[in-house]
């Protein structure tokens, strides 16, 4: 860890300032030669020129065995039926579905699009999946279709989930208060990834933080200001270095407007891994 602190953070904001200036859509990040790329995909950050992540055939698989160990801690096991609502241009996302089915789960996939919410009612309503993937904005929308398109309760439809894994945004409780209210009665985990350092994480059925899959990243809460790192139950930034990918590395990378404690204790599920707990 001090060899790790003399590396200097890379700053997310700062970063986004600097990829319309350079001319690689892969800001620089990629270290393996073409031939050796499996995968890859945009990630445009709000920035005119996407900047692209890469992955070997090796870094692929790694992330689908640690989803696969993510989804077992959310209670997915072999036949379950899990309903996944992907965008059909992240390619990313199909590495739910690679994961999923080393499982053995059978997966029900839905475009995440509103204009799609009405079929995707109709065949919840029929098939009844215990297990929900997908981000908030979608749930939103199928909470609206019931209530000004189909004229009914959306509890009639939405009672089926069982676990609710929202993907995108770290939920807070207010924001589960909504989602209960209004028909997603099952069990919530917080789920986070960050395609841009490949970081995924999940709590636990104690929901007291956020799991680290401490073979696969080095987290740390930092000041981006400064670069000190914070110690045990500190509030600073999410600071994120991936240990085992090849294509495109990232060292302290570093979202500074995401705030975290990490918690070093054993969680009462008798997991030991450090936990991280949003702040903000």
């Amino acid at each position: 860890m001090e060899d790790l602190n003399k590396i200097p953070l890379t700053i997310f904001k700062e970063m986004k300032k600097e990829i319309d200036k350079i001319n690689d859509l892969f800001c620089g990040n990629l270290t393996v030669d073409w031939e050796h790329v499996y995968r890859f995909a945009p990630d445009f950050f709000e920035a005119k020129v996407p900047n692209f992540i890469a992955y070997t055939e090796n870094d692929w698989n790694l992330l689908s065995n640690l989803l696969t160990r993510i989804w077992y801690m959310a209670g997915i096991h072999t036949g379950d039926l899990v309903h996944v609502l992907t965008s059909e241009i992240d390619i990313r996302q199909r590495i739910f579905f690679q994961s999923l089915s080393q499982i053995g789960a059978i997966t029900l996939n839905c475009m995440r699009q509103a204009m799609d919410a009405k079929r995707i009612m109709i065949t919840i309503k029929h098939l009844k999946p215990p297990f929900f993937i997908g981000p908030p904005a979608m749930a939103r929308a199928m909470i609206n279709v019931c209530n000004f398109e189909l004229n009914v309760d959306p509890a009639e439809y939405l009672k089926c989930y069982k676990t609710v894994i929202f993907t995108e945004k770290t939920l807070k409780e207010e924001h589960k208060e909504f989602f209960k209210e209004k028909g997603f009665l099952g069990e919530f985990f917080q789920f986070r990834h960050n395609d841009i350092a490949s970081f995924f994480a999940i709590d636990c059925e104690q929901h007291q933080g956020l799991h680290i899959p401490e073979d696969f990243y080095i987290v740390e809460a930092v000041n981006p200001k400064t670069g000190e790192v914070m110690n045990e139950g500190e509030e600073g930034s999410l600071s994120i270095t991936n240990l085992l990918f090849r294509a495109t590395p990232q060292l302290r990378f570093t979202l500074s407007k995401e705030k975290i404690k990490i918690l070093k204790d054993p969680c009462p599920c008798g997991r030991t891994t450090a936990r991280i707990v949003y702040t903000k």
